[in-house]
Formats: structure tokens, C-alpha cells, sequence
């Protein structure tokens, strides 16, 4: 299974996710963890990507939307930081890749 292929649910739930209200986040937040589980399962080598969505949709719960566009910004600074490990990048990368999927205002 390509690893796009694999996320493409996720990506799906994560807007529906953004655009619901805070009553409805809750139940598609427990949605998205089965479905998480399951591409997990299948694509091993998404653990990481899966695990930046369900912590950036938690923290969009607490701290609210604007969550997101702070956390692109500083991830960005980040990778730009010529000192941080490979596996370092990999992880910011991988967040990267969540929040951007979760960032409503580039649609």
C-alpha cells in the first residue's frame, strides 16, 4: 500500500476534524484513532506521520485553531536549523506533514 494511499483517510477525517465544532471533534478524534491503528498496521513506516495527526488534532482541542499556524511556523524554523539530526528531521518533517494536512486556511 503507498504510503499516500495509506494517509489519505487520515487526511480526510483531519478536515472533517477542523471544520467540526467541539462537540463533534471528540467522536472523530476516537474515529480517527481505529482508523489510525488500521493504516498503521498495514504501513508500519507511518507510525511517526500517524502519531504527528492525533497529536496535532489533540492539541488543536486544547490550545484551539490557531494552534496550527503557530506550530507550522515554528516547525519550519526548525528544519531550517542546520544542527538538528537526521532523526530529528524525519520527526519535524513528519509533524510537518500533519499540520499542513490540518491547516484549513490553504484550501
Amino acid at each position: 500500500m503507498g504510503e499516500n494511499v495509506a494517509l489519505r483517510e487520515i487526511d480526510k477525517i483531519g478536515l472533517e476534524y477542523m471544520q467540526a465544532n467541539e462537540g463533534e471533534r471528540k467522536d472523530i478524534l476516537s474515529r480517527v484513532l481505529v482508523v489510525a491503528e488500521k493504516t498503521v498496521a498495514k504501513a508500519p513506516g507511518l507510525q511517526g506521520v500517524v502519531a504527528a495527526y492525533i497529536q496535532a488534532m489533540s492539541l488543536v482541542a486544547k490550545r484551539g485553531e490557531g494552534f496550527i499556524e503557530k506550530e507550522r511556523k515554528r516547525i519550519k524554523r526548525m528544519l531550517n536549523n542546520p544542527s538538528i539530526s537526521a532523526e530529528k528531521k524525519k520527526n519535524f518533517e513528519d509533524r510537518l506533514a500533519a499540520v499542513l494536512a490540518l491547516d484549513t486556511t490553504v484550501l
